[in-house]
This record gives C-alpha cells, structure tokens and sequence, in this order.
C-alpha cells in the first residue's frame, strides 16, 4: 500500500512539473561575434544564433557543444531536474543573466543576445571560454563593457541592504531612520513585522513603543513571475526558457531597550532622626531642562523609576522629605545600552536650628541666673540631656522636631519656671527669655483658730454696732 502511495505522489509531482512539448527553431545569427572554447578534450568555435521558441519567445542553449532539435517536440520541466546536473543557484543566475540581458532597458541591440548567451554558458561548467576575433581568432575584450554591465545588474540582485541580517540596540518611545549604504532597499518590502516600521525610498523607518525584542523580515520577490523552463531531449542541446528566479530574504532583529534611575536619600550623618524622616522627598528628572516626570522617596528613602527613554538627564530635588534641607545638587546621567540601570546617593542634612535661652531672676534688678538647671525632653517624652545655665545662657543646636525644657534647680526662694514647649521645625534660631518669680510667704494657721477668732470677729462687730448707734442718740440730743 505504502508503496503504491509512494507511486501516485511521484507521479503528481512528475505531472505538476512538467510541462507540454513545445518545438524551437533557429533564427538570426549575431554578427560579429565569435565564441571559442578550448580545453583538454575538445576545441570549439561558433557563432551565436538567436533561438526561439514557437511562439517566438527567445530560448537559450546550456551546452555549446550539442545541436538544436529542431525536427520535432522536445519536453520542458519547470524543477531542476537531476538529468541537468546544475545547481538551484547556477538556475538562479542564468535565470538573472537572461531577465537583465538582451532585451532589459536598452539592451535592445542583438549583441546583447550573443553577450546573454555567452555568459550563460559560463554557466554551464564551460570553462575556458572567451570571445575572439572573427577573422583571427585571437581573444579580444569587444564585448567586455556589455559582460561588465550584465554582471553587474546580476551581482546587485543578490545585494542585499547594508543593514542586512543586523542587530540594532534602540530604546522606548523613539522614532528611527535606516539608511541603506547599499541602495538596493527599495527592491524590497517588509512581509513580517512586530514593531511598528516602513520603507521609504532607500529609507527603513521603525517606530519603538515597548522594551522588548523585535524582528522585521524583508523580501525581494522574483523580477519574472512566470516559471523559467529547461527543455530537454538525450542527445540534443538543453534549451533554456527564462522564468521567475528564488525569492531573496533576510531580517534584522531589534532590541528595545529602557533604562532605570534609583535614588537612595541617606543622612549625611548616618542617624536615625527623632522626627525627620528620609519618605516623601520628591525629585525631578528633566530632559534639556524640560520636566519629564517626578518621583517620591519610601520609607527607607529610596525612590525609583523604570521604562524611562535612554538617553541624558539630570535629576535634582524640588522639595525634601520632612526635616531635611533641600538637595541643591545637579546629578547629570547617561542611560545607554551599556549602562541602562543608574543610581543616585543623595546625602541629606537634617535641619538643625539655634536655640538660645535666657534665664533671668524677676527681681527689682531682673538680673541673669547662673546654675539653674533644665532638662530636655522630645516629644515621646523621652529624656535627652541636662542643660545648665553659665552667665545666665543656654546655646545649643537642635534637629527638626518638637521638645520641652523642664526646669529642675534654681535660685532660692524664687518659683521655676513653667515647662517651655519647643517646636522647633523651622529653619532659624529660637531665642526665649525664662523669667523665675520670688516665693510668696503664705501662714499655715490651725482650723480651732479660726473658728475661734471668727466668734471674736462677730463679737466685735456687735459691739461697734452699740458704739456707733450710742454716739448717733447723743449728738440728736
């Protein structure tokens, strides 16, 4: 069963490549041109003729050596057939040589049809063959501009772009032009494409959206769109009828690159802060002075960016995270293909301010005390340091937060003062003046006592009472 399978596909592929008979005959001789071909084995001299088929398109002989058939039909095959003994690319180029030769352009002239024949019986593994003189039969170069020019046209068809079979490293959101050293691109047209791209002229546009790797494929069809056919009769001269030569192809991959920026917001002193914190600093990225996007410090004060568009920036802090100062430097950057990921370290000053106090004894003179002792204490009630008074003065420098004094020694006999409450959370100097009060004497007397003199009070006013209303009855009188 298997093999009668084998048979039908055979015979298919026999049917579908093989084409009717067809005859040929033999036209015009080319005038002044003579061949001659020398080897070990054989010498030969002829005279290119123009062969044609019957419907008089033009055919070429592959073998110099062998006649026409001319008395009858002879079979075309439209595959390479083993029995030709050519390889697909010796197919290819004689296919070429015929398109861009006798008939292409201006190659009108009917030696541009011996010069298409003589170059495609080189072909043919014809060695050692060479135009010469018709009457001397010495080689000569008549014809070598012609030969120059059709092989040039034929080599350009093989030429692909000068970008061909390329690796390009691009980056995000960014438009670009290719320009083909080669100027062959416009043979070509783009049949598979992820990313967004376009020839123009001898010109590749590609348009870059997303990181990511990319692939353009590109493709110069066949010039002749007809099969080329081989004629061919044991014994005879295989005939040429030209046809369509292989599609040529190549691509280039694309690598879209993006790039990253991380800051790490530290303190320049390295501590864990009372209030300032290292989150919410906000930075900008700028572009040729241009604002592009603004990113924010975490928690632990680092802020971050991906997906950003290679190339050169500058970052600098619009405004701190709370407590710090402001970052006046100007960090410069170059995000490129070989350094994508940047990071930034941003030393960061808290905010330290002055504090001074004052402590005076409120007094006739109001004078400054010396010794009195403070405590300090931030805002979680955490106890911080002693301060003691020299020539009546407290002067200190303290970070962005809030804090309270609590006065613990002083003069004698004078009242401390009331806790002072700091808030210290803006860049200055804090001056306070603390003024202590002199004691009152207040008597402790007994409650008996009081109750006591409060009946000798009552017992007394009575008797004013009788006094005065006395004295009112003798002056009446």
């Amino acid at each position: 069963m298997k093999k009668f399978i084998f048979i039908l596909i055979t015979i298919f592929m026999f049917i579908s490549s093989s084409y009717a008979l067809d005859s040929f005959y033999i036209g015009e001789k080319v005038p002044n041109m003579k061949v001659y071909r020398d080897n070990l084995y054989q010498t030969h001299t002829g005279v290119p003729y123009m062969l044609k088929r019957s419907d008089d398109t033009f055919v070429y002989c592959l073998n110099p050596f062998l006649d026409v058939y001319t008395t009858g039909l002879v079979e075309g095959y439209n595959y390479n057939n083993p029995i030709f003994n050519f390889s697909d690319e010796k197919i290819d180029r004689m296919n070429l040589i015929a398109y861009y030769g006798y008939g292409y352009l201006n190659h009108t002239d009917i030696k541009w049809y011996g010069v298409t024949q003589f170059l495609i019986w080189e072909q043919t593994n014809v060695d050692n063959i060479y135009f010469v003189d018709t009457n001397t039969l010495e080689k000569n170069n008549q014809y070598q501009s012609e030969v120059e020019e059709i092989n040039r046209l034929v080599n350009n068809y093989y030429l692909k772009p000068s970008f061909a079979n390329r690796e390009f490293e691009y980056t995000i959101n960014s438009n670009y032009e290719v320009v083909d050293l080669n100027n062959v691109l416009n043979n070509y047209s783009i049949v598979e494409s992820d990313i967004d791209s376009y020839i123009e002229s001898n010109k590749l546009y590609i348009n870059t959206k997303d990181k990511g790797t990319y692939k353009i494929k590109f493709k110069r069809e066949s010039p002749v769109k007809d099969d080329y056919i081989i004629y061919y009769i044991d014994g005879y001269q295989p005939l040429l009828h030209p046809g369509k030569v292989q599609d040529q192809y190549f691509t280039i991959d694309i690598k879209v690159e993006s790039g990253s920026i991380t800051i790490n917001k530290l303190d320049s002193e390295n501590k864990n802060r009372i209030e300032a914190n290292l989150e919410g600093a906000e930075y900008g990225i700028y572009d040729n002075d241009k604002l592009i996007t603004t990113i924010k410090t975490d928690d632990k004060g680092i802020a971050y960016i991906d997906n950003i568009k290679l190339g050169n920036y500058y970052v600098k802090e619009i405004s701190p995270s709370l407590g710090y100062l402001l970052d006046n430097n100007v960090y410069e950057i170059d995000l490129n293909y070989s350094n994508k990921d940047i990071s930034i370290t941003s030393m960061e000053n808290v905010i330290e301010n002055n504090l001074v106090i004052y402590k005076y004894i409120k007094d006739d003179r109001c004078k400054l005390e010396d010794g009195a002792k403070f405590d300090l204490y931030d805002s979680s009630n955490n106890y911080l340091k002693t301060y003691i008074t020299e020539n009546g003065k407290i002067n200190d420098k303290l970070e962005y937060g809030d804090y309270y004094l609590v006065q613990t020694s002083g003069k004698k006999g004078y009242n401390f003062v009331e806790r002072l409450y700091l808030n210290l959370k803006e860049k200055k100097d804090y001056i306070y003046n603390l003024y202590d009060t002199k004691e009152v004497m207040v008597v402790d007397v007994p409650n008996t006592l009081v109750k006591t003199n409060k009946n000798y009070f009552w017992i007394i006013l009575i008797l004013l009472g009788f006094i005065l209303v006395i004295k009112s009855k003798k002056a009446t009188v």
